[in-house]
């Protein structure tokens, strides 16, 4: 009686061998904080929808982040009234960082951390030494001339 089957199992495997270890749902033509031209592409996409609804602007810097998350899912929670989906990107369904959703600007400016502005860098004066410092200075140099002079004479 022959009940075993000896067969090739060498691609027992096979179908799992294209599945990211990045992770499930890991999208790579976007990735995390990384600068991107595809992300870049998303931002201004997003940027304009966002806009014509008086919103802040993302900070266009091609780098998939919080805030871009938070707009794609403000959008998507908002698809009926703004009669437009975004394109969900699978690294917001599962962000490393929790999402921020944009915030109102009539105005439309950028949302994002306010620019940096440096102080104009003014030269460093000379060290001034204080007159008290000079005065004990010399006080000390008179003190140990003293004590050496009257040494001197024993």
């Amino acid at each position: 009686m022959n009940n075993h089957f000896y067969g090739d199992m060498s691609n027992l495997g096979a179908p799992y061998d294209a599945v990211s270890v990045q992770g499930l749902g890991a999208d790579t033509s976007y990735p995390w904080r990384v600068r991107n031209d595809a992300t870049l592409q998303l931002q201004l996409r997003l940027n304009t929808i966002l806009i014509k609804n008086d919103m802040c602007q993302l900070l266009a810097d091609g780098e998939m982040g919080p805030r871009t998350c938070g707009a794609m899912l403000w959008m998507d929670e908002n698809a009926d009234r703004l009669g437009t989906t975004a394109p969900m990107v699978s690294v917001c369904l599962n962000p490393p960082e929790t999402p921020i959703s944009p915030k109102s600007c009539p105005n439309g400016q950028s949302q994002g951390p306010a620019p940096v502005v440096l102080e104009e860098v003014k030269p460093k004066k000379k060290a001034e030494i204080p007159i008290w410092v000079w005065g004990l200075g010399i006080g000390v140099i008179a003190v140990g001339v003293a004590m050496a002079m009257k040494k001197k004479k024993r």
